[in-house]
């Protein structure tokens, strides 16, 4: 995102210093600026939407049948007999 310094109108174009701040930066900036409390909510927000995008995609990669894979080797290792009891009933 571009972000104009404020400037006399009558500035010409090369007296004006642009910077470049990515949203990235932007909420970086904005996260420093946070005190313990908030920032406190802010993780735990960013938290949950972490784990809700990693369900998302859980469930996206199950419905392709990415995950098959995983059925077909514990099918195989059952067979096997190398399936073992967990947690241990020990």
């Amino acid at each position: 995102m571009l972000s104009r310094p404020q400037t006399p109108l009558d500035a010409e174009p090369e007296q004006v210093q642009w910077s470049c701040m990515s949203r990235v930066e932007e909420i970086e900036r904005a996260i420093q600026e946070l005190d313990r409390d908030e920032f406190a909510r802010v993780a735990q927000r960013v938290h949950a939407l972490e784990q809700e995008r990693w369900d998302a995609e859980l469930d996206r990669d199950a419905s392709a049948g990415k995950l098959d894979f995983l059925i077909a080797e514990a099918q195989e290792d059952r067979k096997q007999g190398r399936l073992k009891n967990w947690p241990d009933p020990e």
